[in-house]
């Protein structure tokens, strides 16, 4: 299907004065914009959803309706004095579609695929926004290459996955039985709204970047929290909560909430790396 496009292109003020380095004359920028395009997916009561992204922040929240929409704002950035037409034919090359495989379950994991085809510009890219219906209780799976992720609502997902190679993160995982983030360059934020009956596992992971989460007020759980490099693990209000702190060091901390033993769920929450990053809990 033939797309229509309309560019707006602007100026990136940081960007926008000619530098010097080492002799060289390094080119300002311009940001081009294209027009938004959207995919639709049918949804059943137990459908998996993942999505894909190379660059460009995405936004994964729950709304009202019944399918899985998805939306994606393309932008690439060119040479200042790059035409409409050659941001044109970059914009083109980049492809939202939707696809749909069959489980071992016999279920269905719907995909949302952002790509970029042949030869193209690193800086193309497109901001995507993604809403599920609020029921959605299958897995849900990012794989984010470049940019912030956002995952504000994942309605009643059972697996919450996150996979992140650069930029920031910000995760509620609802009530999901097995949670796995890794953000591995860039701070991590997020939430857990309810430990579930049917608790599996769950890990928080940075690979280089702070780390700053929400437990829940009430419920049967620990959370262990370690900071390779030797940051801080701040436990906020977990004592005024009614929950116990086990402190192996500064960096390495246990928290068990409601007189949880280490056979009750556990949190586990990792800052790796050998730079010093915190992390800071909430209950």
């Amino acid at each position: 299907m033939k797309r229509a496009w309309w560019v707006v292109a602007y100026s990136v003020a940081s960007m926008m004065v000619l530098a010097s380095v080492s002799g060289c004359t390094v080119k300002s920028t311009k940001l081009f914009e294209g027009s938004p395009e959207s995919v639709q997916a049918e949804w059943q009561p137990g459908d998996e959803l993942y999505i894909q992204s190379p660059n460009g922040e995405i936004v994964v929240d729950a709304g009202s309706g019944d399918k899985v929409d998805a939306e994606v704002k393309p932008f690439v950035l060119l040479a200042h004095d790059a035409t409409e037409e050659e941001a044109r034919d970059e914009l083109e090359k980049l492809k939202l579609t939707v696809g749909y495989d069959t489980l071992k379950s016999g279920g269905t994991r719907i995909l949302i695929d952002l790509d970029r085809t042949g030869q193209h510009k690193s800086s193309l890219g497109g901001d995507l926004d993604v809403t599920i219906p609020s029921p959605f209780d299958g897995a849900l799976r990012v794989d984010q290459t470049n940019g912030p992720t956002k995952v504000r609502d994942p309605g009643d997902a059972s697996y919450v996955e996150v996979k992140s190679e650069n930029g920031s993160c910000s995760v509620n995982a609802g009530s999901a039985r097995n949670i796995d983030v890794s953000c591995d360059n860039g701070s991590l934020s997020g939430s857990v709204r309810q430990v579930p009956d049917d608790f599996s596992n769950a890990k928080f992971e940075t690979g280089n970047g702070d780390i700053d989460l929400k437990f829940p007020g009430s419920g049967v759980y620990n959370v262990t929290a370690y900071s390779q490099g030797g940051g801080i693990v701040d436990v906020g209000n977990a004592t005024s909560s009614g929950c116990s702190v086990n402190e192996s060091s500064d960096s390495s901390k246990t928290i068990s909430c409601g007189n949880a033993t280490s056979e009750d769920p556990t949190y586990e929450v990792v800052a790796k790396g050998s730079l010093t990053h915190e992390i800071k809990l909430q209950f």
